[in-house]
This record gives C-alpha cells, structure tokens and sequence, in this order.
C-alpha cells in the first residue's frame, strides 16, 4: 500500500443534531466531534493508482462512543459506524449561457477501522485504499472552457444506529478536492 509522506487535511465539525437525544445525556457529554479526512499531500493523483484515505474523529469520548460500535472490542471486529470513501467526478457543462452538472462515482470502499476503541480515549481512526473504475477511454480532470471535469474524494460518515430516533449525530459528509491524471503524478 503506497503511503504519502505528507497529508493534506480537510476538517468539519458535527454538532449533536436531536433535541431529544441532547436532553438524555448531561450536558458536557454531548460536545461536538472534529471530523479531519486526510488525503495525499500533492493533490494529483494517478487514475490507476490506489489512492489512501485517512479519517480520524476527535472529541469526548462519551460523543464518540455514538460512532463506535459497543461490540467493536478489537481492530478486528466490525464497527456499526460506516465511513465510506469514493472519488466523484464532476462534470459541468455551459449550454447557451447556462451551467448544467452531472456526476458520477469512479470508484469507491468501505474504509475499516485501524485503532481499537477504548474508553476514555479521544480519538478513532479508519483508513483505506481507494480503487478507481475506469474505462478505456477515461482523461484526468480538465477544463476546456464550456466543458470541465472536476474530481472530488468524498467521505460518508454514518453513526452506528444512524437510522435510531436516540441517535444524537447526523450523517457527515466531507468532500476534498483532487485532480486525476492518466500515468504517475509528477
């Protein structure tokens, strides 16, 4: 697995969302949880390289015990939580002085978690490789003036129980852009 000598960071902050959830927990249980997604330093990256992600929350302990499985004992137990890792390609289009956008997915994965967590501590992280789909006659990000592709890594957050009315922490979603080129980067 390539693995980058310097990071680019990208951060968000969640916020417990349900009032109802809010008002079981005392209140300095339910702080806000810093959301950071590291990518590779240079921003350019290969169309037929994996492409490692890295996503890391922080905050108290008993917040991110909302994203963590109970049963999740040891790095090799499956977490509830979801973090799911995708490059989307955006294409925008200027059509008689109006811009039209579509997008679609290049490739995506489930990143797992690489700590245990144990109480008390204030950080999880999950990391994986991000292998693209691509076709024959796929190009790296351009823009030709009417006609632009634009490449993102987005990363999907989703609590364990996400779906719970008692659930305090919405879905997150966090977006980085990149550029792809055919070959190696420079």
């Amino acid at each position: 697995m390539y693995m980058p000598d310097q990071w680019r960071r990208t951060c968000t902050t969640t916020h417990p969302t349900r009032p109802a959830a809010r008002r079981q927990l005392p209140a300095p249980q339910t702080t806000a949880i810093d959301i950071h997604l590291f990518t590779p330093s240079s921003g350019v990256l290969s169309l037929t390289e994996p492409i490692p992600i890295h996503v890391q929350l922080g905050g108290n302990p008993l917040s991110l015990r909302e994203f963590i499985a109970s049963s999740a004992t040891s790095q090799l137990e499956a977490c509830e939580a979801q973090v799911q890792g995708s490059v989307v390609r955006q294409l925008l289009l200027q059509i008689n002085g109006k811009d039209e956008a579509c997008q679609y997915t290049l490739g995506s994965t489930i990143l797992t978690p690489n700590t245990t967590f144990t109480p008390g501590v204030s950080t999880f992280d999950w990391a994986g490789d991000l292998n693209l789909h691509i076709g024959s006659g796929e190009v790296g990000s351009f823009n030709a003036g009417i006609v632009q592709a634009q490449d993102f890594i987005l990363v999907e957050l989703s609590p364990a129980g996400y779906k719970s009315r008692s659930q305090s922490y919405a879905r997150v979603r966090l977006s980085q852009g990149v550029r792809l080129v055919v070959g190696e980067p420079d």
